[in-house]
């Protein structure tokens, strides 16, 4: 039996979001149709383990790994609110995208 993994919840209001899991992230395919929203950095510099990967592949920079909630289209229509992870560097632009969770719509938009 496979273990649920323990996530961090976000509570707006005392409400607690519902979350969908997908089951292999990099296999998903979809299509980014609104802005990025609540864009926060979740590691940098050393503290990010591709970094060297990421070098190699497309040169170097101060890499940053990011996140935040957009309105996407997966590959078979539907529009979901979810979480986007992806590495960022100055000069180099945005690389990797990941949807990671679905969420319900926040009540703010």
């Amino acid at each position: 039996m496979q273990a649920i993994p323990q996530i961090a919840v976000h509570a707006v209001h005392y409400r607690v979001a519902r979350i969908q899991y997908l089951p292999d992230p990099s296999r998903v395919s979809f299509e980014i149709i609104s802005e990025i929203k609540d864009v926060t950095t979740i590691a940098r510099g050393a503290g990010i383990r591709d970094r060297r990967r990421l070098s190699r592949c497309y040169g170097r920079g101060g890499w940053l790994k990011r996140k935040g909630f957009a309105d996407v289209r997966l590959e078979d229509g539907a529009i979901v609110f979810a979480e986007i992870h992806w590495y960022e560097a100055q000069g180099i632009g945005k690389r990797e995208f990941k949807l990671k969770r679905i969420h319900e719509r926040p009540p703010y938009g």
